[in-house]
């Protein structure tokens, strides 16, 4: 179906010069109807930004961090996933759901002195982004107007409880890449996610996202690949990255539920 003309007049109007110039023609020679400078040509309206591609990319994340000194030590975890959905009319929702703690204690030599004090925190966080998505460039444009929040936080062994969402505006953008990585397969039976001896990694279809802000709040950095966080397509992958004192690794793979 072609695109309604959006100067319905001007068209008209241009028809009536042309008609007017052909009945105005005599010896002289054919005159113009249209006053100097002006285009006949109608006007077209400009075409619509394109729309990005529709689809699902996922990332589940576990992360652990470790360090200390000679009197304390603290060890913080996380799990959970963040997840792009695109629908085919460009409306976009990006999903985080995370679930973190701490314990924080003393350091080995400390805890040799008889020093046995440890607390705990756990907290648990779910929050939905909804916006527009569009193609710029080469990538994809998500502009973000409004995010449900949910949070709650335990102390020692309390239990958290999402309460429902609060809702607020939103600005933020996620500027998005299609490239590739080097992923693991599932994890063989009877090997663990990290252990990945015998195994060689191949290039996989990815995402890549770069938000306006720091979504993952203190593990943010720790799921970054080059800068910016990889999304895969349909069932997604998964990545363990930890940080040990000074030791760092990081295995991806695809997602749990990923055929191959």
């Amino acid at each position: 179906m072609g695109m309604e003309d959006p100067h319905p007049r001007m068209k008209l109007l241009v028809t009536i010069g042309l008609l007017l110039q052909l009945s105005c023609s005599s010896g002289r020679g054919q005159e113009a109807a249209q006053s100097p400078g002006t285009d006949p040509r109608p006007v077209q309206a400009a075409p619509a930004p394109p729309e990005a591609e529709p689809g699902a990319y996922r990332l589940d994340f576990e992360i652990d961090f470790e360090h200390g000194c000679s009197l304390s030590n603290e060890s913080r975890g996380a799990d959970g996933y963040l997840s792009l959905d695109i629908g085919a009319d460009g409306k976009a929702a990006l999903t985080l759901d995370l679930d973190e703690g701490s314990v924080m204690g003393p350091s080995f030599g400390e805890f040799q002195k008889g020093n046995q004090s440890f607390s705990y925190q756990h907290s648990e966080t779910h929050d939905v982004w909804t916006g527009t998505a569009g193609t710029e460039g080469q990538g994809i444009r998500v502009a973000f107007e409004k995010l449900a929040h949910s949070f709650d936080e335990a102390w020692e062994y309390d239990k958290t409880e999402l309460p429902p969402p609060t809702e607020s505006a939103s600005q933020l953008v996620l500027e998005c890449t299609s490239s590739t990585i080097d992923v693991y397969g599932q994890v063989p039976r009877g090997k663990y996610f990290w252990d990945t001896e015998g195994e060689i990694p191949s290039p996989s279809p990815v995402l890549l996202c770069k938000p306006s802000e720091e979504i993952l709040g203190w593990f943010h950095q720790m799921v970054l690949v080059d800068g910016v966080i990889p999304l895969g397509p349909g069932r997604g992958i998964a990545m363990l990255s930890s940080r040990i004192y000074y030791s760092e690794n990081r295995v991806i793979r695809l997602g749990a539920s990923s055929g191959s």
